[in-house]
């Protein structure tokens, strides 16, 4: 559903990844990734937004830091590839935060998601009807059910800022603030109407 030429670009990319697989559905990020995850032929999953980038040996070492690991779930160490000086104590803070509450409320970012099939069929996937936090709601399942957490220090993925210099930094942040607050308080967010949030227009 997308207007950019996704699917037509990465498709230009079959000669160089003989194994690439691309597959459409209808619109909505969570009804994607759950399709996604259904088409998925192996045990470690990896969600990424589309403005991510990834080194050639981040999936290498995914792979070697969780083998033989099946009910976990993984944020790595995300950092803007367009940012500003800010960013970076921003980040910090950010991640202080992840670690003062993985142990009753981990957070997981949508921007980069880790975790297994195992995991992620047991939760029954991402909650199509939740307008936004998806990502902040599947983690607490997954954690409530009995997937272990962790925050990958060692493996970055970058990032666009763009979102942060259009929207601002500080409302940004509030934002995802109140959202994580409100889903600890009363689950996921579903009524759409509350949350004036722009989606794929940066």
């Amino acid at each position: 559903g997308s207007t950019d030429e996704t699917v037509s670009i990465v498709k230009d990319y079959q000669a160089q990844l003989p194994n690439l697989s691309v597959y459409v559905s209808k619109r909505g990020i969570s009804r994607q990734r759950n399709y996604g995850a259904k088409k998925a032929q192996y045990d470690n999953i990896v969600f990424l937004d589309a403005d991510m980038r990834v080194s050639k040996n981040t999936l290498r070492k995914i792979g070697k830091h969780f083998r033989q690991n099946n009910t976990f779930t993984a944020v790595p160490l995300l950092i803007p590839y367009d940012g500003k000086w800010v960013d970076v104590p921003l980040a910090a803070i950010g991640y202080l935060f992840f670690m003062m509450v993985q142990r009753k409320h981990p957070i997981l970012s949508g921007m980069c998601i880790v975790t297994t099939k195992q995991v992620h069929e047991r939760i029954g996937g991402f909650h199509e009807r939740v307008a936004v936090a998806e990502d902040i709601d599947y983690g607490f399942r997954a954690h409530r059910s009995g997937a272990k957490y962790h925050i990958l220090f060692n493996i970055v993925v970058k990032g666009s800022a763009r979102r942060f210099d259009r929207s601002g930094r500080l409302k940004v942040a509030t934002t995802w603030a109140k959202w994580y607050k409100q889903t600890v308080k009363s689950g996921p967010l579903v009524d759409s109407d509350q949350y004036d949030f722009e989606f794929g227009k940066f």
